[in-house]
């Protein structure tokens, strides 16, 4: 199995730089780049998804609890998380 998902940070001052950046300033560029309402509210979406995503740590429990061998979790540049796991 194979997960891949942005995650807010944890840390106060990197989370808030992750806030600023997919809160405010992408919205603002798919507004500019497409001339779309719509791409913008689409991004402000995903950065309410990625907000109140589940934390790595449930997920990680989640798998195991369904049975899920070699389950790990990577993390790149803080936010890229990388979930895998194995069938058993």
């Amino acid at each position: 199995m194979l997960i891949l998902e942005i995650t807010k940070p944890a840390g106060p001052i990197p989370a808030f730089l992750f806030r600023v950046c997919f809160g405010h300033l992408f919205p603002l560029f798919a507004l500019i780049s497409t001339r779309s309402r719509a791409a913008r509210d689409l991004v402000r979406y995903y950065w309410e998804t990625m907000d109140a995503c589940v934390r790595p740590g449930r997920i990680l429990d989640a798998m195991q609890g369904c049975g899920l061998r070699e389950v790990n979790c990577n993390t790149l540049f803080g936010v890229l998380k990388e979930y895998t796991a194995t069938k058993s």
